[in-house]
């Protein structure tokens, strides 16, 4: 049996900046994304409710899942 390949795509450092909320991105079928909050606390919409995220918090999102949507 193969292994599945996977490749790193893309790296950055996103700062919201303040008194915004981020836009949220959907994980697409096939796509995994992995954020790490390094400063200030956010959410994240899952299932319908709010989960709030802060320093130290790492999310792995796999496809239909969603970003960070709100900040503070």
């Amino acid at each position: 049996m193969l292994a599945r390949l996977r490749s790193l795509l893309h790296v950055s450092d996103y700062r919201q900046a303040a008194g915004r909320h981020p836009t949220p991105i959907r994980a697409l079928a096939g796509q995994e994304r992995i954020e790490l909050v390094t400063d200030g606390r956010g959410w994240v919409q899952h299932e319908g409710a709010w989960h709030a995220v802060a320093a130290g918090d790492l999310l792995w999102e796999c496809a239909g899942d969603w970003t960070i949507g709100r900040s503070d």
